[in-house]
């Protein structure tokens, strides 16, 4: 949450150092925009279980991270003079990493006794998304040349084509190995296969976004997103996902007339 809120006082410092045109109510000139962007995604999962649907019994989840690239297109209706409804529909990728160490007795082959062989087992995820995303974008600063605004609403998350390895890996004693079939390794697939998920996971959107003017009905869009998860993302098992999301994007704007304002 701090990182949003530092986020959000250095757009106000590089909106704050734009503000040198007269008051501009863009949203009276336009019909509707066409949004395109693109995104970089930090994510982290919260989790509470040893297995899925396909995976192996180990060590209890609970946590992971991962990034993702997106992109998506928006469209964008104004509702009054510095209010806006937009329905965006995005292609984002939530893949991550969970990790859980387990300990476990094998007897010494040799010396007498038992040892404790420490694990790390890892479940790799592959999770693409079809985000559909309404929200609510307001103007907060509303000029010539630079728009900034924040922004607050829904996603909802369809999956695409959901799957996972997961695997294990020895931590100690350095002399541990796994057999298989005569062959010694330290480290070994215990599962793959397609993840069960939610037939759509739902979250909270909100964040800010400014718009730089390269020609009248034109804009370079920056923005950046903090996601709530409302909904575990598969059926099964407590798993959910937040994140920020990040980028840039082109914005084009459908006007009423050309825009010609009284300059002071």
């Amino acid at each position: 949450m701090k990182y949003l809120f530092h986020s959000v006082i250095l757009l106000c410092i590089i909106a704050s150092s734009a503000v040198h045109s007269q008051s501009y109510r863009f949203f009276n000139l336009e019909s509707f925009a066409i949004h395109a962007i693109g995104n970089f995604s930090m994510h982290s999962y919260s989790a509470k279980f040893t297995a899925f649907q396909g995976s192996t019994l180990c060590s209890e989840f609970t946590s992971g991270s991962g990034t993702g690239l997106g992109y998506g297109l928006h469209i964008e209706l104004p509702v009054q003079n510095s209010m806006a409804v937009t329905l965006g529909f995005t292609m984002n990728n939530r893949n991550g990493k969970l990790n859980t160490t387990s300990e476990f007795p094998v007897r010494n082959i040799n010396q007498s006794g038992m040892i404790t062989v420490t694990t790390d087992n890892q479940i790799e995820a592959t999770l693409p998304y079809l985000d559909i995303q309404p929200d609510i974008r307001f103007n907060i600063i509303d000029n010539l040349n630079f728009i900034a605004r924040g922004f607050a609403g829904m996603v909802c998350k369809i999956p695409i084509s959901s799957s996972f390895v997961q695997t294990e890996s020895i931590v100690s004693p350095e002399s541990a190995v796994f057999v298989n079939n005569g062959i010694t390794s330290q480290s070994r697939v215990l599962a793959s296969g397609p993840i069960n998920t939610s037939s759509v996971a739902l979250g909270a959107t909100f964040g800010a976004e400014t718009m730089i003017r390269i020609a009248p009905a034109m804009h370079i869009t920056q923005h950046i997103i903090y996601e709530i998860p409302l909904s575990d993302i598969v059926s099964d098992v407590p798993w959910k996902i937040s994140g920020f999301r990040c980028g840039l994007g082109l914005r084009y704007s459908f006007r009423k007339f050309n825009p010609t304002p009284n300059m002071p």
